[in-house]
């Protein structure tokens, strides 16, 4: 069966899930953090490649456009 879109997208950033509440907590405020960021122009051009790729239909592309981001950090 297959796991939410959250849960894929966690697996595929090598997230690990955490139960304890000390770990959320201090996930919570590296999330925050993150969030402050800003951008780059190629990051914005890497999300519109993914969004491209998506509405293609096309697994490949898809796989290609995440391979892409995966490799960029």
């Amino acid at each position: 069966m297959m796991g939410s879109g959250k849960d894929t997208a966690m697996i595929i950033l090598g997230k690990k899930h955490k139960n304890s509440h000390d770990d959320m907590i201090s996930d919570e405020y590296e999330y925050e953090d993150e969030e402050m960021e800003e951008y780059s122009e190629e990051q914005h051009e890497m999300a519109e490649e993914l969004i491209d790729a998506v509405k293609s239909g096309s697994s490949e592309a898809v796989l290609d456009a995440i391979h892409g981001i995966y490799n960029s950090y």
